[in-house]
């Protein structure tokens, strides 16, 4: 029965620094700003890959053009 070590104590915790303070109003907004920047640029990419001709039209063009 004494097999077993004694399993009544807990382990301490690891010592761990505190978290970091959460980031200021300041910098949430510059991290948004950057967000909306980037999706903005994603929709201007997105709308002039779909307003481009596909090649079929291209072709389709240049050969009535002949």
């Amino acid at each position: 029965m004494d097999d077993y070590p004694d399993d009544s104590r807990e382990d301490p915790l690891p010592t761990q620094s505190p978290p970091p303070p959460p980031p200021s109003h300041s910098e949430m907004s510059h991290v948004l700003d950057a967000i909306r920047d980037m999706s903005t640029h994603v929709t201007n990419m997105d709308t002039h890959l779909t307003s481009m001709p596909n090649l079929d039209n291209y072709w389709n063009h240049i050969q009535k053009s002949i």
